[in-house]
């Protein structure tokens, strides 16, 4: 059997207390034509204007190992190691957020390392608004704050997560943050499948000590 256009296409029903149960029918020509108007309006914005998906966000994991061999020097086992890890991650292979933990004196490219990874993740790199640089030595500066700069650490990882489930987190000189810091950062990092409506295997964190 075929619909025609303005058939009815679904029904709702709800009863409001003390009154006969209410009907709202919508019509096929309607739902396809707001459909279609939304489809459109995401597809010309996000030609422009960065958005959470491919176009804005992909990683080509032999690009990145090009990137870093020819960009760092003294470090062959990074390239392999990272991208193998990231690939894996943005195939959504895995149980949880992938975290990485970066170690090294001043020089050593920690920061330089993470700039080569967001440059090959997102199109607008470092300037993209899905990543997200925590600096523990500028923004955790008194510790008798911890308790406040836990809560709006959380705050930065989930409005970003709910902005784009793809999204990188970058924390710089993170033994210098308090350690109620770091502790309330562990449960996006467990195997969940969402935490309060949201799932955060996708996002990417990135601790350079």
């Amino acid at each position: 059997m075929h619909l025609a256009k303005g058939v009815i296409l679904c029904c709702l029903f709800f009863k409001v207390s003390g009154f006969e149960p209410v009907t709202i029918t919508l019509s096929l020509g309607t739902a396809v034509f707001a459909g279609a108007a939304g489809i459109y309006k995401y597809l010309t914005y996000c030609q422009e204007n960065e958005c959470c998906d491919e176009r804005w966000i992909k990683l080509d994991a032999d690009a990145l190992i090009k990137d870093l061999n020819r960009r760092l020097y003294g470090q062959h086992l990074v390239p392999k190691i990272i991208s193998k890890y990231l690939k894996s991650h943005m195939k959504n292979k895995g149980s949880r957020a992938l975290s990485l933990s970066f170690h090294g004196e001043t020089g050593t490219g920690k920061n330089y390392v993470s700039k080569i990874i967001a440059e090959n993740m997102y199109r607008k790199g470092m300037d993209s608004k899905y990543v997200h640089l925590i600096s523990a030595a500028k923004d955790y500066v008194e510790m008798m704050n911890a308790d406040d700069y836990s809560k709006k650490i959380k705050d930065v990882v989930e409005t970003g997560v709910r902005d784009c489930a793809h999204s990188l987190f970058i924390f710089d000189e993170v033994d210098k943050a308090p350690t109620k810091v770091i502790d309330a950062l562990t449960i996006y990092m467990e195997p969940y499948d969402k935490i309060n409506g949201v799932d955060y295997k996708k996002a990417t964190f990135l601790f350079l000590r």
